[in-house]
């Protein structure tokens, strides 16, 4: 019983931190459930083959897609060559259903860590390997190869000279990144002197040390920039898209916002 109550206080603490705070609210507070994808393999190669027109659309591409989505098929008809052109046909008259703005806007999360409060600049310095500085291309996923068995077609991958392929990147990107309008630089988290030493002093009670905060990066793609390939194999996807929002939150869960950093790229 003791341990609920400490919980439950923890918890309007928490609460309390962010409603008696006089700066802006986060922007997710406005936007939360705004129609935002946490980035995910599935959707961004969505994102991909939408990006190109009908009869641009790389067969290998089309391939992969049909390995992903469309097992059923695979299994039937891909060693039938014939037969296979048909249906890259009605795959490219599938994607050119699909909505397009649906697959634009995306979101991604990570942790940041934060030095000492900065009394002159009114902001905590974000621990180094965590900042950034003139970055004008963001990761914002990367396939890990202990999920990719999860997203393919396992039995009727591509044979290759060399033997059967065994793994999804093999035939379709596994990075995905967004090439910004211009650069960002995010060294500090501004906030007030007093919003500080309230987050601070719930550090302190909750024995919390690494002062570890979660940034959440909302984003909309535009236009597909490039597909990089290695080995004749699509390895890596860039997009041209800007930032909508950058917010900070307390939890890992994103639902107690901490602050938001103004952007204009």
């Amino acid at each position: 019983m003791q341990k609920k109550i400490v919980i439950a206080l923890t918890i309007i603490t928490l609460s309390s931190l962010i409603l008696s705070s006089t700066s802006k609210p986060a922007y997710s507070l406005a936007k939360l459930g705004s129609g935002y994808t946490t980035t995910n393999f599935f959707s961004l190669v969505t994102s991909l083959l939408t990006s190109f027109p009908n009869n641009d659309r790389p067969n290998s591409l089309l391939d992969g897609y049909a390995h992903i989505f469309h097992c059923d098929l695979v299994k039937e008809n891909f060693y039938n060559e014939f037969e296979w052109t048909k249906i890259r046909e009605i795959l490219n008259a599938e994607i050119d259903k699909i909505d397009k703005e649906y697959y634009r806007y995306y979101e991604f999360s990570g942790p940041i860590y934060l030095n000492k409060y900065n009394f002159q600049k009114a902001a905590f310095p974000i621990a180094l390997g965590y900042s950034m500085k003139n970055v004008g291309v963001l990761n914002i996923y990367t396939l890990k190869f202990n999920n990719a068995r999860n997203a393919m077609c396992s039995d009727h991958i591509y044979k290759s000279t060399k033997g059967r392929r065994d793994n999804i990147t093999e035939i379709m990107p596994s990075n995905f990144f967004v090439k910004l309008v211009k650069p960002i630089t995010i060294e500090h988290v501004r906030v007030s002197p007093e919003k500080a030493k309230r987050l601070v002093e719930l550090w302190a009670k909750n024995k919390v040390r690494d002062r570890k905060l979660y940034i959440r990066f909302r984003t909309k793609i535009s236009t597909l920039y490039s597909v990089e390939e290695k080995n004749g194999i699509a390895s890596k996807v860039v997009f041209n898209g800007k930032l909508e929002a950058i917010d900070i939150f307390i939890d890992s869960e994103l639902t107690i916002p901490f602050t938001s950093i103004e952007t204009d790229t």
